[in-house]
């Protein structure tokens, strides 16, 4: 899961780098709207798909260290721990889906010629931006929230057949 979670940030990012320079050959008169929609379509799937995966991550692992701590009598610290994970990411996911969704329905305008291109392009700027702050707090919230589960496995006694899991 953690892997597939960290692919899906990756390529949702590469995905929304695409739709910008497709967006800017369709400003510059190198591509057609047809072209730059058959690549921001799949890239909002993407990064809708991206940030909801990243959200049940880390409810889902949220749930296993709440059970290895009442399981396992460990310390509370852990579950707010995840808890303060979920919070520092959570509004930024959400952000981001956001910022793609009305780039992405602007775009509509902006071809039906109820909007002007500029409100799309700066709305698309602004979907960038955030999408690459949620990114990189993603990866390395991620990568806290590893390290978390690690700890936890050490003090219930168990290793990880594939780091980044929870175990059975």
């Amino acid at each position: 899961m953690t892997r597939a979670l960290l692919l899906l940030i990756v390529f949702s990012f590469l995905g929304i780098v695409a739709t910008l320079a497709s967006g800017l050959a369709v400003a510059s008169g190198h591509l057609g709207v047809r072209g730059h929609v058959s690549i921001a379509l799949p890239t909002l799937v993407l990064g809708l798909a991206a940030q909801t995966v990243s959200i049940f991550y880390f409810v889902g692992t949220g749930v296993w260290v709440k059970d290895m701590v009442r399981e396992h009598g460990l310390d509370a610290g852990f579950v707010a721990r995840t808890r303060e994970f979920k919070k520092n990411l959570s509004a930024w996911s959400l952000g981001a889906a956001l910022a793609l969704m009305a780039a992405f329905i602007l775009g509509g305008g902006v071809d039906a010629g109820k909007v002007p291109w500029p409100v799309h392009a700066a709305l698309a700027a602004l979907a960038f931006l955030v999408t690459a702050v949620t990114a990189y707090r993603t990866i390395i919230i991620v990568g806290m929230n590893m390290d978390l589960q690690l700890e936890v496995d050490r003090c219930i006694g168990k290793e990880r057949a594939t780091p980044g899991l929870p175990s059975a």
